[in-house]
């Protein structure tokens, strides 16, 4: 199940982010999910450009990045995240024309292109099948808020509709609302009811309320202890 968790990066350890990735990377996840932020979409700052542009000069293709634009103008990030990312997600209630988005995408890198989904947004099954999609992303808690209420709930039902009515083949992620109580409901198969398809997330954003909690049973430990007694965790929670 390892290879299902892509790591916030916004999550870690932004002053020596290099031995959260490098421990993550000792424990068997390569994914890593980078949140864009520009404080008018949501109410808050995300990382910047320039970290993944690092982390890919640094590690090559050894890991994987997820680029997440909680944006209200992502046309204009593209050409520097872009071409750094293997997908680039970008909010379908931030733009008014989403395959300009798409045909931006595609003439400046080889990233898959997603679209995410608030809670409470509709999906576009025209959009989906057009074929210029190639993911979505769910949001389970509202994007860029911290400490609100989560819907794992809510995005079960989501993630089933948009197989059935949007796309039976296109990769799904979750992002918030994914705790060790959520794994099982979020990851593990259940019935659909549509040429067998069975399957629920394909990836799950993991941050402080997992691989990075700190609590009374880690609060004592080193940050490579920390991740790696974390990912037990998460080992134990999907059993």
């Amino acid at each position: 199940m390892l290879n299902k968790i892509t790591a916030s990066l916004i999550c870690m350890d932004l002053s020596d982010i290099k031995t959260d990735i490098d421990a993550l990377l000792e424990n068997g996840i390569n994914n890593l999910h980078a949140d864009f932020m520009d404080n008018t979409f949501v109410p808050r700052l995300g990382i910047s450009p320039e970290l993944i542009q690092w982390i890919r000069r640094r590690y090559g293709h050894n890991v994987n990045i997820d680029s997440h634009l909680m944006v209200q103008n992502p046309y204009d990030c593209i050409d520097v995240i872009a071409p750094f990312s293997d997908w680039v997600f970008f909010h379908y209630e931030a733009v008014p024309d989403p395959v300009r988005i798409l045909q931006k995408i595609d003439k400046v890198s080889h990233a898959k292109k997603g679209i995410t989904y608030n809670i409470g947004t509709p999906m576009c099954a025209d959009l989906e099948k057009t074929g210029m999609v190639d993911g979505a992303m769910f949001m389970g808690i509202s994007p860029g808020v911290l400490g609100t209420k989560s819907w794992p709930y809510v995005v079960k039902d989501k993630i089933g509709y948009y197989r059935m009515h949007c796309s039976k083949y296109n990769t799904v992620f979750v992002d918030g609302g994914v705790s060790f109580s959520s794994f099982k409901n979020l990851l593990l198969p259940f019935e659909t009811f549509i040429d067998g398809i069975t399957k629920m997330a394909d990836y799950v954003v993991c941050g402080s309320s997992t691989l990075f909690k700190i609590d009374n049973e880690t609060e004592l430990m080193d940050r490579e202890e920390m991740i790696k007694f974390n990912i037990e965790r998460i080992k134990e929670a999907m059993k």
